[in-house]
């Protein structure tokens, strides 16, 4: 009865959580102070931002370098 409990728990905090190990203790407390602050406590919600951002970040990075490239092979066939 009680290993059946136990697993239910479990199941239910996969299902709707996350675990995340090896956490550096300042990158872990930056994280909790800018879900408090910003996000009214919710690391999910900070969580979305995060990614999202990363995934802005990633196409900006990429269009920056594709002009630079651009730029060189225009330069070079001056």
């Amino acid at each position: 009865m009680f290993q059946d409990k136990v697993k239910e728990i479990t199941e239910k905090v996969k299902s709707s959580g996350i675990v995340i190990s090896r956490v550096p203790k300042k990158t872990k407390n930056d994280f909790i102070a800018v879900a408090e602050e910003e996000f009214c406590g919710d690391y999910g919600m900070l969580m979305k931002v995060l990614v999202d951002d990363y995934f802005l970040f990633k196409k900006i990075k990429e269009s920056l370098i594709n002009n630079k490239i651009k730029i060189v092979f225009e330069n070079e066939n001056k």
